[in-house]
């Protein structure tokens, strides 16, 4: 949602007792805000005269052969010939002044604090989901992400107040980045065939698909595409070293003057962000005796050694729909993004326009939908309790016993009552629409019918979030 307030971050994040430098330096920063805008400024202003110069000379040594197009130092210069205007611009009309900097910009960042540090970085990370995401799209908007960081935040506290020995503040701190970053990059393909959005989806070139060439279809996965994004930004990030004057009345701002703040390592932001990667078997048996097959989503990068922080992300991203009883909510919005031919028929060329074929089509997409989501729901509780039972971090900690329970006394009745809500909603669906028996073949008169009253098939449209006007 777009009002989702940084005041309610702010509330969520977790003090930092062992930096207690933290409002002092805040109290610096602000007094030192109007000084360092105007030295910036000053600096700026003498950096792009000097490369305008250079720029201007550049032009003039090369112009008679034009040998300068092809010549990648004159290229460089004029980047950051470009780079350096737009920086300017920004410093005068205060964009970059110190508490509101535009932290998209690749310059170094010196701060005096963590929780300074980790509140800008996640002000920035709120500030691209929106210019990004906002509501565009139905599932991967802004408040997944948002939300996601609140419901990590929980769930480590829980932990937290078992054994706070296992989950430091800052691990709290960066598993909430994390969340915040981890849908960030959403580059997609639309399979003309299908007409459906394929994710550009990968956390490591081994998740990548290949062409029919035997080529990758891309580079870099969406997953760590976002790490990486994530990683760039906590990198920029350092101890700021104090004037003379200053580090006079508080000394014990020099122990990490000019070290990086976030100790956390590139390699393990990959690895906690790796495991919302999701892999799918649409024909699995479910884990309830029951005999029956469905929908099985699971995270091959999550394993017993996984990080608590990794364990945290993984069980809001897939999982925290049960805990809110919101499935056919997230479930209803996931289709929606998912099927952009759907999408784009309902509310573009309208379903009075659509043919019975197209009309039978989308109806058996979306009860087989529906229908998937008892398989979800069932196939979820099996592995939330198999990644708590298996951590190894949980394992080794004394208060093992105690951190299941209280995760699972949070947890499972939500959970339960999910798994309940699907089951009643498919059967609701089925009589309904006077369906028999579970297989789309079995359904042909029922669908035929569906398809000729408009009426009937805009009210399962409807059941799945689109809307039509009166």
């Amino acid at each position: 949602m777009a009002d989702f307030s940084f005041a309610k971050f702010e509330s969520i994040s977790p003090s930092h007792n062992s930096n207690e430098n933290d409002s002092e330096g805040r109290a610096s920063e602000e007094n030192e805000q109007e000084t360092l805008l105007k030295q910036e400024i000053t600096n700026e202003v003498a950096r792009h005269a000097n490369l305008s110069l250079r720029y201007e000379e550049f032009l003039l040594s090369q112009r008679e052969d034009n040998s300068h197009l092809l010549n990648k130092e004159f290229e460089r210069l004029k980047e950051e010939k470009l780079r350096s205007e737009e920086r300017l611009q920004h410093l005068r009309s205060g964009a970059y002044a110190p508490g509101s900097e535009a932290l998209s910009s690749p310059l170094p960042y010196e701060v005096y604090g963590l929780s300074v540090a980790t509140s800008r970085v996640r002000e920035e990370l709120i500030k691209r989901l929106h210019d990004r995401f906002d509501n565009r799209l139905d599932f991967h908007n802004f408040n997944h992400s948002a939300s996601g960081a609140h419901e990590v935040y929980e769930l480590l506290h829980l932990i937290q107040e078992q054994d706070p020995g296992l989950v430091s503040n800052e691990d709290i701190e960066i598993a909430m980045l994390e969340m915040l970053a981890h849908d960030i990059d959403q580059d997609f393909d639309e399979n003309s065939a299908t007409r459906m959005r394929e994710r550009r989806r990968g956390a490591y070139p081994e998740d990548i698909p290949h062409n029919d060439s035997g080529e990758l279809k891309y580079e870099v996965g969406n997953e760590r595409a976002s790490a990486e994004e994530l990683a760039d930004e906590l990198e920029r990030y350092t101890y700021k070293v104090p004037s003379v004057e200053f580090a006079r009345q508080h000394p014990h701002l020099l122990k990490n003057a000019g070290k990086k703040i976030f100790q956390i390592s590139r390699e393990e932001i990959v690895a906690d962000i790796a495991v919302t990667y999701p892999e799918f078997d649409f024909s699995a048996e479910l884990p309830d005796n029951s005999g029956r097959k469905g929908l099985k989503i699971y995270q091959p990068y999550l394993t017993p050694e996984s990080s608590l922080r990794a364990f945290a992300l993984a069980q809001v991203d897939l999982r925290s729909p049960l805990w809110g009883r919101t499935v056919a909510y997230h479930s209803n919005a996931e289709l929606r993004e998912l099927f952009i031919g759907i999408s784009e028929d309902v509310r573009e060329r309208g379903v009075d326009s659509l043919t019975y074929e197209r009309r039978d089509n989308i109806a058996t997409t979306v009860l087989m939908w529906i229908k998937n989501q008892i398989g979800f729901t069932v196939w979820q509780r099996e592995l939330f309790l198999d990644n708590l039972e298996h951590n190894t971090l949980i394992n080794a900690s004394a208060h093992s016993e105690g951190i299941k329970q209280a995760l699972r006394d949070r947890y499972l009745p939500n959970i339960d009552q999910s798994i309940i809500d699907a089951e009643q909603r498919y059967r609701r669906i089925k009589q309904d629409y006077n369906l028999a028996g579970d297989d789309p073949d079995s359904w042909g008169s029922s669908l035929t019918a569906l398809d000729q009253d408009l009426d009937r098939f805009k009210a399962l449209l409807q059941e799945v979030g689109y809307t039509f006007k009166k």
